[in-house]
């Protein structure tokens, strides 16, 4: 007569008076859980008894207590592994392909986190970027270009009268981008307003038209460097007393 155990599925040969005894609770030789022999008793096929004969199983290895089991001590769980055959390990041990699901589940758990947040681990942790990049050259997918108009800082400006163009004005002024990465130039707006702070005339300006090079606005704004800007616009008059940049 076989029984099986639930845990471990290791089958062992057990005798009558075990299954009497102790409401015919057992201890398992191998992983040592405690369980009814008569919930898992096994009826095995010619096929498998002559696989079991010929491994040279059939040894009674399960033990039945005459009181329900405690758990084991050190000593007695040498001698279940010395007449088992395997090394001595307490119950609920994890077996390696548990911890292979594991580490499998969170490799799957951390490329999702990667696909998804991108952009933003790229942006706010600098260290990743070249992981992150290595990680979409391998799966062939885009990165997005990083934007953070509000680390683009005006640094210097000038405004004065047009040297060569009457009725005009001239602004000059210095960028510097200081975020951590390269990103686009931006669009710049320029607001002149009166005393009151009411906008007397505003207008919105691309790379290619404040950029001294025009050839420039395709690439992007380095970290940490001067970009000089230029604009030329219609003086609205003597109401215009103040101006301002924003950056989008």
């Amino acid at each position: 007569m076989y029984v099986e155990c639930p845990h471990c599925q290791t089958l062992f040969r057990i005798a009558t008076s075990q299954l009497t005894a102790a409401e015919a609770r057992v201890r398992c030789g191998q992983c040592f859980v405690v369980f009814n022999a008569l919930e898992n008793l096994r009826v095995l096929s010619e096929d498998e008894e002559r696989a079991l004969a010929d491994a040279g199983t059939g040894s009674e290895t399960a033990d039945a207590p005459a009181q329900p089991p405690a758990p084991p001590s050190p000593l007695e769980l040498e001698q279940h592994a010395a007449s088992s055959g395997a090394p001595a390990q307490p119950p609920g041990h994890t077996r390696p392909w548990q911890w292979l699901a594991l580490i499998l589940l969170l490799l799957a758990f951390g490329f999702q986190v990667l696909w998804f947040e991108r952009a933003r681990l790229m942006r706010e942790a600098p260290a990743l970027r070249p992981f992150i990049t290595a990680f979409c050259d391998h799966l062939g997918c885009s990165l997005p270009v990083l934007r953070d108009t509000a680390a683009i800082e005006l640094v210097d400006r000038q405004l004065y009268t047009h040297p060569n163009i009457p009725g005009a004005l001239m602004i000059q002024a210095t960028l510097v981008n200081r975020a951590a990465f390269p990103q686009p130039y931006p669009l710049v707006e320029l607001t002149l307003s009166d005393e009151q702070g009411h906008p007397v005339a505003q207008r919105r300006f691309t790379p290619a038209e404040y950029l001294p090079d025009p050839a420039q606005a395709d690439g992007l704004m380095p970290p940490g460097t001067p970009v000089a800007l230029r604009l030329e616009v219609v003086d609205p008059g003597s109401e215009a007393l103040a101006y301002e940049f924003r950056f989008l």
